[in-house]
C-alpha cells in the first residue's frame, strides 16, 4: 500500500457496518422498555424465597385461568393477590400515588401462566412498572421516554 492514500474497504464491508449502525440507531429507542420487561420477572424469579413482600408466591403459583374484564389496575392486582395467597402469607402491592389507578382499565385473558407470567401482562397492559421496596411490590408509573 503506498503512503499518503486511505485504505479502501470492499463494499460489502462498509454496508454491513451501516446498516449495524442503523439498526443500533433504530432499537436504541427500545433498550430500555425490553429490558424493564425482561428483567422484572426475572427479578421476581431469583428474589429470596422468603422476602417480606412475598415474591416466592408468584413464582410458585400456578394460576389455572385469570379473566378480567375492564377491570381496573387496583382489582387486577387484588385478583392476582387472591389468586396466589395462601393460609396465611399473601403478596403485598403498594400502588404510587403518581400511578392513576382507576384510569388503567384491563381487559384479558390468559390460562395455565405463572403468577410471574399474570403480573407482567398486568404490569404490560398498564403501562407501569414494579420495584420491591420496603418489603412491598411497588406499582409505579413508566418513566417519561
Amino acid at each position: 500500500m503506498e503512503s499518503g492514500k486511505p485504505a479502501k474497504f470492499p463494499k460489502v464491508g462498509r454496508q454491513i457496518f451501516l446498516d449495524s449502525e442503523a439498526r443500533k440507531v433504530q432499537f436504541g429507542r427500545m433498550k430500555h422498555l425490553r429490558l424493564l420487561y425482561f428483567f422484572l420477572p426475572c427479578g421476581l424469579l431469583f428474589a429470596q424465597n422468603l422476602s417480606p413482600a412475598n415474591t416466592h408466591l408468584l413464582k410458585e403459583t400456578t394460576i389455572p385461568e385469570i379473566t378480567l374484564k375492564n377491570a381496573d389496575l387496583r382489582e387486577a392486582l387484588d385478583v392476582l393477590r387472591e389468586l396466589t395467597k395462601t393460609e396465611d402469607l399473601e403478596v403485598n402491592f403498594v400502588i404510587s400515588p403518581d400511578v392513576k389507578a382507576e384510569e388503567k382499565v384491563l381487559t384479558f385473558s390468559i390460562r395455565g401462566v405463572s403468577g410471574v407470567d399474570a403480573f407482567a401482562t398486568i404490569l404490560q397492559m398498564s403501562g407501569t412498572r414494579a420495584e420491591i421496596k420496603r418489603g412491598s411490590i411497588w406499582i409505579l408509573p413508566n418513566p417519561a421516554p
